[in-house]
């Protein structure tokens, strides 16, 4: 197949940036003929109010990257398009150059952009579903988004104008759900249930299983308040000194959490980005994650934000080894079940196929 890639890349780069770029070479090693229009909101930079105007105006309908689009479209002529991002440079103007080219469209959703202006459904420390149940300008007033008014405010706009002309139910021929539970929140906001598969990320290569044990703990993620961080701190505080932390990632909680950490006297060492492989997992509770976990048998489920249970857990995990060791094993098994790179590229070229030979009536996954 001939696929046309479309992403807009973020400031901070984080685990949808990588995902792409996995994708990419998974369809180039498959023998696909891949071409990717990338735009990056680093674009965006700028003190002048009229470029801020300008930028706000190009979130909502970009004539700029619709045109590039609808080139590329006509040049390349792909059987595809597969759109991962368009906040905020590239904007949601592209699908209807695909409409009007005829070229089928697959959307991945990888945050929750599309019921929620700062696209992770979190405020004020706890889950937050109020722009679900009552409009994503509910957003605007509690300055969602980057704790800018303005900012939500565009966010907003974007998504009342495409839900109002239709875009994401008449321009979309597929959308991909991470999980179930991120698949029922899309039908809840209106996205036709009829388009939207489940297809989880991968990871390739395949790092394999560990081959030791150290003595120390490991926080993998993005380092961001909704991420939890917060709670990881308030949970070593109450742990035995002897219990090490190693944090793995970065992300705009950095720079606090290492502040903190040596204020209390914390035994946490940041590490930034590397790989991890094989370790058994302690993970908060919450739908989405119990989907992927489950407890007692790949890992161990906390309380959502609960640092006491989160310490407990932790405690039980470090007093037993043995039974860690097990869940690291039926892990891995699930790993290998679900989340290898052939496992994921036959889900997506099932989703390919039916979105080119079957745009707007896709059967349920």
């Amino acid at each position: 197949m001939k696929i046309l890639l479309v992403h807009n890349a973020y400031k901070d780069a984080g685990g949808e940036d990588v995902v792409v770029e996995q994708e990419h070479r998974l369809l180039e090693s498959s023998g696909h003929e891949v071409v990717a229009y990338h735009r990056s909101n680093w674009e965006t930079e700028t003190n002048s109010i009229v470029e801020r105007l300008h930028w706000a105006g190009r979130a909502i309908w970009s004539g700029q990257a619709r045109g590039e689009i609808l080139n590329l479209l006509y040049e390349f002529c792909p059987d595809l398009v597969h759109v991962h991002n368009t906040f905020v440079v590239i904007s949601p103007s592209v699908y209807s150059a695909c409409k009007q080219a005829g070229v089928p469209v697959v959307q991945t959703l990888h945050n929750y952009r599309l019921l929620c202006p700062a696209a992770n459904c979190f405020r004020s420390g706890h889950v937050c579903e109020e722009c679900l149940r009552q409009g994503v300008w509910h957003g605007v007033l509690h300055a969602c988004y980057r704790d800018s008014c303005s900012a939500t405010a565009v966010a907003a706009s974007m998504l009342t104008f495409h839900r109002t002309r239709g875009t994401w139910s008449r321009e979309v021929d597929c959308y991909i759900a991470l999980t179930r539970f991120a698949r029922g929140k899309f039908i809840q906001a209106g996205i036709p249930a009829e388009k939207i598969r489940v297809k989880p990320n991968f990871l390739d290569p395949d790092p394999g299983m560990r081959a030791g044990c150290e003595d120390w703990g490991i926080c993998v993620g993005r380092l961001s308040t909704e991420k939890g961080a917060d709670t990881v701190l308030a949970a070593w505080k109450l742990l035995p000194k002897n219990i090490e932390l190693r944090v793995i990632g970065e992300g705009p909680s950095w720079q606090s959490m290492a502040s903190t950490a040596e204020e209390s006297g914390l035994s946490i060492h940041f590490e930034g980005r590397l790989d991890a492989c094989g370790v058994p997992l302690i993970a908060s509770g919450t739908p989405s994650v119990q989907e992927i976990v489950q407890d007692g048998r790949t890992g161990l489920l906390f309380r959502p934000g609960d640092a006491a249970d989160l310490a407990e857990k932790i405690v039980w995990a470090w007093d037993h080894p043995t039974e860690m060791n097990r869940r690291a094993e039926s892990a891995r098994a699930e790993f290998c079940a679900k989340y290898t790179a052939p496992r994921n590229y036959q889900v997506l070229m099932d989703i390919y196929q039916e979105a080119s030979s079957h745009a707007g009536h896709l059967a349920v996954a």
